[in-house]
């Protein structure tokens, strides 16, 4: 895993790559008992607890991107009162924040 250079390039990153684990989980749960018998048959164990594990690991990736936004509204607002910033900057840094929160609802909600 690389860190991104801001915090938006990281909010889509991990967003896409939940996305990605997401969807394949979606899957194995449409197709599971199929899944738990043929694994019966092979004589594989079956765990149901990992589709568990995926899910709790999305929550945290919301909770990571809700943070991620909050972080960026606190710079904002510390931004606003400054004077000496140009305010293109300001106006970089609320933009960010907008669509850090519109990210990370968009992402609590799915």
């Amino acid at each position: 895993w690389k860190t991104r250079p801001n915090m938006l390039d990281e909010a889509n990153h991990v967003v896409q790559t939940l996305a990605r684990a997401q969807s394949a989980v979606d899957f194995m749960n449409r197709n599971a008992e199929e899944d738990k018998k043929k694994f019966m048959e092979a004589g594989l164990p079956w765990d149901p607890k990992q589709l568990t594990r995926v899910k709790l690991a999305s929550l945290k990736v919301a909770k990571y991107v809700m943070k991620l936004s909050l972080s960026a509204n606190q710079r904002y607002q510390g931004a606003c009162g400054d004077a000496t910033l140009d305010p293109k900057a300001v106006e970089h840094l609320k933009t960010q924040v907008l669509t850090l929160l519109e990210m990370a609802l968009k992402f609590g909600f799915r």
